[in-house]
């Protein structure tokens, strides 16, 4: 704990900063629906901020280096903050996407600086035990705030008040507290084959995080109101994810700490794997069913991003953090500037269950689904969004009959594209993904 004091301030203030931030992706989601969005548009809106979020990452170590970290704190949360209550004078999706733009390179900009400041005071025997603490005071900062929507309603200026205070008060403890302002980095270029090559794992484990994380956090609020939830339950939902993460983050910082962090992500992988398919497969419409799977999901995808992250700083040398940090966010964007897009295309409404069991009308809201796609999307191929398809008979084949397009089962193109490196004798570069150190147990 001696080593986390110092750091305390800076946790508080990534508390207040996360809980708004949090707050802003449910509410926009549940907000657009209620203005008449549609999931598409509000897919748009939420990969504007990850586009922002992505050129905040490019630019942050140049900031950072000309102005220190805690002016680049302080100017970003002013940006993010003006932003946010601008939001509600114009409810026009255009400017919802200009502002959402604008607070993700804000807010790219925050977090780089505040995981960069922590990253350069730990070391590698405390640091996914760090940032597995940082990772909890963000989702209880984030579960908290969820709760907020039932209480001030969807409607009116409220919620878009709060999360600009919330944004404004996170200057207060690291402005009259902290002491442990880092040295700003080295004349270091922003370079993502740099950060590839210290450490493809993390890389690829931010993407994915990004991938899927995004999608839950901004499609998740229209999937449950899809089923049927109430806004209170919608909330509960959305918490349940976010807490099940914070269960596991310390245990599993802990461990990989002690032991190679690659058996550690292979294992909370695969198991975030297993409860997505139990949900894809047989929470149906069930409101309890979908609150304890994405709950359980939540505990083993969540840690992902901090242990993705200790793995890439670990490799990591003096005065590179910044660039790691940001690097990783930048991956982290590119996986949630396509994760609702995708999330959002055409929803079906339908359990991976039902078309299994060839309910009545089931294949055919599928197809109507699709045709729309086609129709209004112009759409060329339609790539089926849940794995678990793969193992249902004929139904990539009835629905391309139906809709007239080719229908792509994602499994079988991936099997498919396996196959084809195997027999072209490819393999792992041991350049690109290097015998680990060896850790000392402690």
């Amino acid at each position: 704990m001696s080593q986390i004091r110092p750091l305390i301030p800076l946790l508080v203030t990534a508390g207040i900063l996360i809980g708004g931030n949090g707050l802003q992706g449910t509410y926009i989601a549940l907000r657009g629906l209620s203005e008449g969005f549609s999931a598409s548009t509000i897919g748009l809106i939420s990969a504007a901020y990850s586009i922002g979020f992505a050129l905040g990452c490019i630019s942050v170590t140049r900031l950072l280096r000309k102005i220190g970290h805690i002016r680049t704190f302080a100017t970003m949360a002013a940006v993010a903050s003006a932003a946010s209550i601008a939001m509600p004078l114009v409810l026009h999706p255009l400017f919802w996407m200009l502002m959402r733009f604008v607070i993700g390179i804000a807010v790219a900009c925050l977090f780089a600086a505040i995981e960069s400041w922590i990253n350069a005071q730990v070391t590698n025997s405390n640091r996914a035990r760090t940032l597995s603490i940082y990772r909890f005071v963000d989702l209880g900062s984030v579960t908290l705030a969820q709760y907020i929507i039932p209480v001030a309603g969807i409607d009116g200026p409220v919620v878009f008040s709060l999360i600009a205070m919330a944004l404004t008060l996170s200057l207060v403890p690291i402005s009259i507290a902290d002491k442990s302002n880092p040295a700003p980095p080295k004349q270091i270029p922003f370079n993502l084959f740099a950060v590839w090559r210290i450490s493809p794992l993390a890389v690829v484990g931010c993407v994915a995080v990004g991938l899927s994380m995004a999608a839950f956090r901004n499609i998740g609020p229209i999937y449950a109101e899809q089923i049927g939830l109430s806004v209170t339950a919608i909330a509960t939902f959305m918490s349940a994810g976010i807490i099940g993460g914070v269960v596991l983050q310390y245990p599993l910082g802990v461990y990989s700490d002690r032991y190679d962090r690659r058996i550690i992500i292979l294992a909370t992988t695969a198991c975030s794997v297993i409860v997505g398919v139990f949900l894809a497969l047989f929470a149906g419409s069930d409101e309890w069913s979908n609150i304890i799977g994405v709950f359980v999901f939540g505990a083993f995808a969540l840690p992902l991003y901090s242990l993705s992250s200790a793995h890439g700083n670990d490799h990591a040398k003096e005065g590179e953090h910044a660039m790691v940090s940001a690097g990783l966010l930048f991956f982290w964007s590119v996986g949630a500037t396509v994760g609702p897009l995708l999330a959002s295309v055409r929803g079906i409404g339908l359990s991976v269950m039902e078309l299994a069991q060839q309910k009545p009308g089931a294949l055919d809201k599928a197809a109507e689904a699709a045709r729309v796609a086609v129709d209004q999307d112009d759409a060329d191929v339609l790539v089926l969004g849940c794995m678990s398809m793969a193992f249902l008979p004929g139904v990539t084949q009835a629905l391309g009959k139906k809709v007239g397009v080719p229908v792509v089962n994602p499994v079988i193109a991936a099997l498919k594209t396996a196959e084809a490196c195997v027999a072209m004798g490819l393999a792992h570069s041991k350049k690109a993904w290097p015998v680990p150190k060896a850790q000392e147990v402690v």
